[in-house]
């Protein structure tokens, strides 16, 4: 855990250090990525394998996300064997279903 310069505390979350397989959508999570610090929005996220929830909940312990609304998400889903957030952002499918 750092301080950045407001001297929050801050954690760097590495998407490409957490597996995404799957063999089915019970597989995956989401996680925050990136830069995570003391007052963000725990809304959303990157999709990976529940086997790195314990690693994460580690890494995040001493962050306190604030009790943003956030808009409803759809799960995630688990297509051709990679963890995926369907329907948000560009370039990702739309109410894709469960083809692990």
């Amino acid at each position: 855990m750092t301080v950045d310069d407001a001297g929050q505390a801050c954690v760097d979350i590495v998407l490409s250090t957490y597996d995404q397989s799957c063999n089915q959508a019970s597989d995956c999570m989401t996680i925050q990525a990136g830069e995570v610090c003391n007052g963000d929005c725990a809304c959303g996220g990157s999709p990976v394998n529940i086997s790195g929830q314990a690693r994460y909940d580690q890494a995040v312990s001493g962050i306190r996300f604030e009790g943003c609304p956030c808009p409803a998400s759809p799960p995630p889903a688990c297509i051709a064997g990679t963890c995926v957030s369907c329907g948000f952002g560009p370039g990702q499918p739309a109410g894709c279903p469960d083809a692990g």
